[in-house]
């Protein structure tokens, strides 16, 4: 492995600013376009005005393939972002491992990712219920930058009997960043060892016999991206949207570069590239 553990946490060189991946299938005219990391933090960026649904900006590392991304890491790579991470100032909060567990069910013809997991702060169980669908991804060799919403569902909507889809037992552990200029923290980083099955029964069979699926994802925190909104506005006038988006999306190009640069391989595919 080239690199040091410090470039996990560090943005590493600048990245190109039209499109971060192959072009996209063959249409009727010719080839067709994918979305530019640009086009997908303009998607979130826009969300930040008021009155409007926010939405999720994260980077994921992993592989892409044809018609897919593959959003795994090697064993070691997760060991050498936990130490860096631990080890790095500008982290301002660190949460301990932590277990969910994800199962992906069917509601009025969407797809519901209901998680249970024990907050050891209050000793109660936590249960929430929502729909996620991807707004735009773009796709770099080893990481992807995709904007997404999550629409909460309130437990009385749901049916009582309903057939589960796919589980994700899931280990995590958090670190938020703060850049120096804001207040609140911009970045998450969220290192996770997931086992999945088709049934709860069978994700724990390969908990207890089976080495994980290893994760490394990046998310745009929302108090920070305010933040940073409210700061681009006030200094930058008329092109204060185009300079934010601009700068985010440069800002994921380092990070996944950085990252992509210091992890040796891809991990076990657990056939599932969401959370």
């Amino acid at each position: 492995m080239e690199g040091s553990e410090s470039a996990v946490v560090s943005t590493g060189p600048t990245g190109p600013t039209g499109p971060t991946g192959p072009t996209g299938p063959t249409g009727p005219t010719g080839p067709v376009a994918q979305p530019t990391v640009r086009d997908v933090v303009a998607r979130f960026v826009d969300s930040l005005r008021p009155g409007c649904q926010p939405l999720e900006l994260e980077l994921r590392v992993g592989r892409a393939t044809p018609g897919r991304f593959i959003a795994t890491v090697a064993k070691g790579d997760v060991d050498r972002a936990v130490r860096a991470l631990a080890a790095a100032a500008n982290v301002v909060d660190s949460l301990e491992w932590r277990e969910t567990n994800d199962f992906f069910h069917r509601h009025e013809d969407e797809v519901v990712r209901s998680s249970t997991g024990f907050d050891s702060d209050s000793f109660q169980m936590e249960v929430t219920h929502v729909v996620k669908r991807r707004v735009a991804a773009a796709d770099a060799p080893r990481y992807r930058v995709a904007c997404s919403s999550e629409r909460p569902i309130e437990p009385e909507r749901l049916r009582l009997a309903t057939s589960v889809e796919h589980v994700r037992i899931k280990q995590r552990r958090s670190f938020e960043v703060k850049p120096p200029e804001l207040a609140s923290p911009l970045w998450r980083y969220d290192l996770t060892l997931v086992w999945a099955g088709a049934t709860k029964a069978e994700a724990e069979v390969r908990q207890r016999a089976e080495p994980p699926a290893y994760e490394v994802e990046v998310e745009v925190l929302p108090d920070g991206a305010r933040e940073l909104a409210c700061a681009f506005r006030q200094c930058g006038g008329p092109g204060a949207t185009a300079a934010l988006t601009a700068y985010l999306a440069t800002r994921l190009e380092e990070i996944g570069q950085g990252l992509a640069s210091v992890m040796d391989g891809v991990g076990v595919d657990d056939d599932d590239d969401d959370d």
